[in-house]
């Protein structure tokens, strides 16, 4: 009878290990990030528009960071979005926010913001429940 785990091989063991875990780490990010659909119109001069939607059904828009002070980012709605038809800047809270994100925010940086469509009152407004935030690079 032939035995399955041969301890003479332990090279096989161990490279069958890290493609079973390449594998799944795999498969963890590609559903962390395919929870915004982005799509973008344009021709040979750049892309004219993007358009995003989320793929659970929560309200998306895209905007410019204008600057990120602490646990909150002050941001500008892209004029094609429906939050640029509530306010012109809007606060975006960041204290749920992983710190690999939090880093990557800089004045400039186009991001997509996922949130429940909920925009206080306030100038600039300030997004009710934030979801997730997506860099656009």
């Amino acid at each position: 009878m032939k035995k399955i785990f041969n301890t003479k091989k332990p090279l096989f063991w161990i490279i069958l290990g890290i493609i079973l875990t390449a594998i799944i780490i795999t498969i963890i990010v590609i559903n962390h990030f395919n929870s915004v659909d982005i799509g973008i119109i344009g021709g040979a001069d750049g892309p004219t528009s993007i358009i995003a939607s989320s793929k659970n059904g929560n309200p998306v828009f895209q905007a410019t960071v204008i600057e990120v002070n602490g646990d909150v980012v002050l941001v500008k709605p892209a004029e094609s979005s429906d939050a640029a038809k509530s306010a012109d800047k809007i606060y975006v809270p960041l204290t749920d926010m992983h710190k690999e994100i939090r880093t990557k925010l800089k004045a400039g940086t186009e991001i997509i913001v996922e949130y429940d469509g909920t925009l206080q009152e306030t100038y600039p407004a300030t997004v009710g429940t934030l979801y997730d935030i997506y860099i656009i690079e």
